[in-house]
């Protein structure tokens, strides 16, 4: 190290020196994975699976270390070598248009049911098996009534196991769509379960 100084220093002026050095630092680093998104026109939108489950690679990064006076100023990566190469996750992404409302009771009611389906973390492809489920076995009326005892939307068996969400049980169609979600969630799990089952037994 050299220093120079010229001329006189004033009154009341102070050298102050920094020393500047460099070193090397070799870190292994994890690399993300990419998504890569194709379209499912299958799935309704909002709906997305994925086919592929990514990874993260990892690489062994040399870095060149700036130090003033000891202290870490920066770092720039210098050379990069692949240890592992990640794995890119495969998303399909549901393109198909979800259904429309119809502007009657039964419209009204399957409105009320897709923001709890939502709610539940459903996709709009369970929504769909809902109202396929739900229009076969009361036509999403209220006041739906079977001589077997069941009794409104969810055609519960009897109707007034209903009235563990709400004593209107028998009029209000968010009481009865909460009670036959969880009934779905904890019988079948999903409602497209529940589709399936209706088609194969004529129950559910």
């Amino acid at each position: 190290d050299r220093l120079s100084v010229t001329g006189a220093l004033k009154n009341n002026e102070v050298i102050t020196i920094k020393r500047v050095t460099v070193g090397q630092a070799v870190r292994t680093v994890p690399v993300p994975f990419v998504v890569q998104k194709q379209k499912d026109p299958s799935s309704y939108v909002g709906s997305d699976t994925v086919v592929r489950q990514g990874a993260n690679g990892t690489d062994r990064v040399t870095y060149q270390l700036l130090y003033l006076d000891g202290k870490l100023i920066g770092q720039v990566p210098m050379i990069t070598k692949v240890l592992s190469p990640g794995i890119s996750e495969l998303l399909k992404v549901g393109s198909k248009a979800a259904p429309t409302f119809v502007a009657t009771a039964s419209g009204a009611a399957q409105k009320i049911a897709a923001g709890m389906v939502a709610a539940r973390g459903w996709g709009a492809d369970q929504f769909s098996c809902l109202v396929s489920l739900w229009s076969k076995e009361s036509g999403w009326r209220t006041d739906a009534a079977n001589p077997s005892g069941a009794y409104g939307i969810p055609q519960a068996l009897p109707g007034d196991k209903m009235a563990s969400v709400g004593p209107n049980w028998q009029s209000d169609a968010a009481t009865q769509i909460t009670w036959g979600l969880n009934y779905i969630a904890g019988t079948y799990g999903t409602p497209c379960a529940a589709w399936g089952h209706s088609q194969a037994t004529n129950w559910y």
